[in-house]
């Protein structure tokens, strides 16, 4: 279904009986498959959002199923997933958890943007932003303050 993720991570993640009730509509007995597929899309452009700077996610040697990733994409599409039925999230308590979900997943992503972080599952490929030498030929000015006053007698 998903490109890291699928259906079943999500009932593995809050429970089978959790996304039935939350993609089951009302007046029906099915799960709504389309609805989870757009949970799960808008999950994984979110991940891909937050990689594309660093990594090439569509690169042959990109491993999609890196365990890192794809919790990061459990963790959006859970918000996600509860966005779909706010009464379900206010009955059970779940808010506090929800904002700790995507508080995690977007923090987590930062580290792999930053480089502090690595994919643990993908090939150790030296990362565009990280080494290198940052060479500063500007010019340098030395002034007092932004005021016209002094900054004093230092030195």
């Amino acid at each position: 279904m998903g490109k890291y993720i699928h259906q079943v991570d999500l009932e593995n993640a809050l429970s089978p009986s959790t996304v039935a009730y939350i993609f089951t509509d009302p007046g029906s007995s099915q799960i709504n498959a389309s609805a989870v597929a757009d949970v799960i899309s808008r999950a994984e452009a979110e991940v891909d959002s937050w990689m594309l700077p660093e990594v090439e996610v569509g690169s042959p040697g990109f491993i999609q199923t890196d365990r890192l990733v794809r919790g990061c994409a459990v963790d959006f599409a859970i918000c996600f997933a509860f966005e779909r039925h706010p009464e379900y999230v206010r009955t059970f308590g779940e808010d506090p958890r929800t904002m700790s979900r995507w508080k995690r997943a977007v923090e987590r992503m930062e580290r792999v943007q930053a480089a502090t972080q690595r994919l643990p599952d993908q090939q150790a490929v030296k990362q565009q932003n990280v080494g290198g030498i940052y060479l500063d030929d500007s010019i340098r000015n030395c002034i007092t303050s932004i005021d016209g006053r002094r900054n004093g007698a230092g030195f």
